[in-house]
């Protein structure tokens, strides 16, 4: 505690944190600058408020995570937010200015870090409707506690409606996404004709072996372009061919989820051919001699393709098994599986299919 008293917290500026997960849309009637909330106007506030209350700040020590959010799920981070509490290490820092509590934080676990830093170096939280509290005190500290706790609380209620209206969205069909699809008018459920024949035309000549490059420049010298406006080029083309909804799908996270109504762009058998087709060319490791199924098995969990490997580990015997692995470094989910039964089924698979004359 000594050396909390030796800091001289009125020779030090504060600190203005601002933050915001996304953009709220302007309500009707509301005033620009007042009523709709932005980091702008939180750090504006900020400033205002200091003036008013005679506290020092600094220019560079404002601190900014737009379009982040303030709940902090495994891997994620909040780059202004660390660099903040790096300069509150070095106890460069009086205090924190914030608009609001829940602009602040809603992981428990950063105001425990928070209040450690407090106890070496002291410190406040001030702000418009952040009222005062000092974490230098147990009822500050206290306080922090409970809003952090409260804060967190509310998030738990948001992802529990966001969820809940994202199934009840996709248990009526309807695709995922705000944004217009080619093909479709805004919304994925009421088709374009004049853009389903194309796809349906670019969909056969796909399958029939013309490359996805030719097509994109076809489509680019008869002046139809992506949804955006844009020029085409093979992978544009490959990503909206193989989207899931012109099969009739729901896509979510890479899954099936549920039938879109009214009929789908492609039937069955063209939207399996290009499915398989589409994944065949899917950039990765090639396959070899040792692990012939690289490249062209699906992880059922995260759909990504898996590429043999030998596992590091051995086996009691000393023997280091060959496995197909869907890749973590390459966004993949990490499953592995032993190579030889897998590759035993499907070679009998195979013997099965090429042994019928039709085949």
């Amino acid at each position: 505690m000594a050396a909390r008293r030796n800091i001289k917290t009125e020779t030090r500026p504060f600190a203005i944190y601002c933050r915001l997960s996304r953009k709220k849309p302007i309500q009707p009637g509301a005033r620009p600058g007042r009523d709709t909330e932005t980091v702008e106007r939180q750090e504006q506030e900020c400033r205002e408020y200091a003036a008013a209350n005679d506290l020092p700040i600094a220019d560079h020590l404002v601190f900014v995570d737009n379009h982040w959010s303030a709940w902090k799920r495994k891997g994620a981070k909040r780059p202004e937010w660390i660099e903040m509490m790096a300069a509150i290490d070095r106890g460069e820092v009086a205090g924190i200015l914030v608009y609001k509590l829940d602009r602040f934080t809603r992981a428990p676990g950063d105001m425990e870090t928070l209040i450690e830093l407090a106890e070496r170096r002291g410190l406040v939280i001030r702000g418009p409707l952040a009222g005062h509290i000092d974490l230098d005190t147990a009822n500050g500290r206290r306080e922090a506690r409970g809003a952090a706790n409260q804060a967190a609380s509310e998030s738990d209620n948001t992802s529990e409606r966001v969820r809940d209206a994202l199934a009840e969205l996709m248990a009526s069909g309807k695709p995922m996404g705000s944004g217009r699809a080619f093909g479709f008018e805004t919304g994925g459920l009421v088709q374009v004709p004049a853009e389903v024949a194309v796809l349906r035309e670019l969909a056969s000549r796909t399958l029939a072996g013309e490359s996805l490059q030719t097509l994109a420049a076809d489509l680019n010298r008869r002046g139809v372009t992506t949804t955006r406006g844009n020029t085409w080029d093979g992978g544009s083309l490959s990503r909206v061919l193989g989207a899931h909804r012109y099969g009739g799908w729901v896509e979510h996270h890479g899954k099936d989820v549920a039938k879109m109504k009214g009929e789908p762009v492609f039937d069955t058998e063209t939207y399996d051919g290009l499915q398989a087709l589409l994944t065949s060319r899917r950039r990765g490791r090639r396959p070899t001699g040792r692990f012939l199924l690289t490249g062209l098995l699906i992880c059922s969990s995260c759909q990504r393709t898996m590429n043999g490997a030998t596992r590091h580990k051995g086996l009691a015997d000393g023997t280091k098994p060959r496995i197909y692995r869907c890749p973590a470094h390459l966004k993949g989910c990490g499953v592995t599986i032993l190579a030889a039964p897998v590759e035993q089924i499907v070679g009998e698979h195979m013997v099965t299919v090429l042994s019928d004359p039709d085949a």
